[in-house]
Parts: C-alpha cells; sequence; structure tokens
C-alpha cells in the first residue's frame, strides 16, 4: 500500500484540502528529522517487549488512525494526523526487520526473506492497480472528496495485515514465545517420526 501516501498527497491533500505545496513542503522538513530522534528509543522499546508484540500493537493502533484520515478537512488536521501517526509507523519499521530475524529459520533465513519480498511485490502491485480502481469510483460519483476513500482502503487492509499478524503471534505464544525457533528440518523429521510410528502401530 505504499502508494496510498503519494497519491493521497497529490490528489487529496492539494485538490480537496487546498494545501499549498509550500506549505506542505515546510512542514514535512520540520517533520524529517523526526524519525531520526525516534530511531534509539523506539529501538529500545522492541528489544525490550519483542519484535512481535511492537508490530503488532504499532499495527493495531494505526488502523483507527488510518480511518481518521478519512475526515480530515484542514491543513491543522493534516499536522495532527501526521504527528501521531508517526511514532506507530516507526515503531512498526523499527520492529520489521528484528521480526524477521526472530521468525525466519537462520539456516535458510535468505530463502524465506527472498520469499516474502517477491510476496510483497505481488501485492504491492495488483494493490496499486485494484487501489486506482476503487478510489476512481468515488471520485466519480462524489467528486475530489472522493479521494478520501485512500483512508479506507489502507485502513480495511491494515485491518487484514493485522488478522493474519495476531494469527501468527497466537501460533508463535504457542510454540514458546521468546524462545520460539522455526526450524523446517528439525520440523520435518518429526513429521516422518510421526508417520513411520503410524505405519509401526499398523
Amino acid at each position: 500500500m505504499c502508494w496510498k501516501g503519494m497519491f493521497a498527497s497529490i490528489f487529496y491533500y492539494r485538490k480537496y484540502l487546498h494545501i499549498p505545496q509550500v506549505d506542505m513542503g515546510h512542514f514535512n522538513a520540520l517533520f524529517n528529522p523526526v524519525p531520526i530522534l525516534l530511531a534509539f528509543p523506539l529501538g529500545w522499546v522492541v528489544d525490550k517487549i519483542h519484535p512481535m508484540r511492537a508490530a503488532l500493537i504499532s499495527m493495531a493502533l494505526m488502523i483507527p488512525l488510518s480511518f481518521t484520515g478519512f475526515y480530515m478537512d484542514s491543513f491543522y488536521f493534516y499536522m495532527f494526523f501526521i504527528a501521531v501517526r508517526m511514532p506507530f509507523t516507526q515503531l512498526y519499521q523499527a520492529a520489521e526487520i528484528p521480526l524477521y530475524v526472530s521468525l525466519f529459520p537462520r539456516k535458510q533465513y535468505g530463502q524465506f526473506a527472498s520469499a516474502n519480498g517477491s510476496v510483497r511485490s505481488l501485492v504491492q502491485l495488483f494493490s496499486t492497480l485494484a487501489g486506482g480502481w476503487f478510489i476512481a469510483f468515488f471520485v466519480e460519483r462524489i467528486g475530489p472528496k472522493g479521494d478520501a476513500f485512500a483512508f479506507v482502503w489502507l485502513a480495511v487492509f491494515q485491518a487484514v495485515a493485522f488478522a493474519c499478524m495476531f494469527t501468527t503471534y497466537l501460533y508463535w505464544r504457542r510454540s514458546g514465545g521468546v524462545n520460539f525457533k522455526y526450524d523446517p528440518e528439525a520440523i520435518g523429521a518429526q513429521v516422518a517420526n510421526e508417520d513411520n510410528g503410524k505405519v509401526a502401530a499398523h
């Protein structure tokens, strides 16, 4: 869904809210150093509560924040929206790579990371096309305000992603939590032994 930021900035912030490009530039320039200042404390939080929990919390909080973007009606709302959302966005970004390291098997990390990247690229490719159709549908019917449905689109898929992450979290917790280690070879051997035991029993 990475297209949403550029799309909303160009079409919604400027066409519907009439936010001058200069004002947006000044505000964004002022806020650009903030992620740098947040990087270390948020990294500490991720280490303290574990990347899985940090990612889950940030995803849960970003869903309602994305929905509030639909009601954005002024430059002040825009500033408030960006300021409130940024810490949770940065928390997820701080947790993302450590989360992969904690979940993917060490020996096959490159293979799992490549597979994950391929799936994400395909999802982003088709979501961009589908998202454009979704937004155009509302713009044709209600005018420039239809661009605000970009935030609805974002929030819906964030909710889907959260549901998937929560399912992963439950499996992670049942499988040892912070002591979880995913080893495909060990799991394969265990399954083979169980199958052999069933065959011997018969």
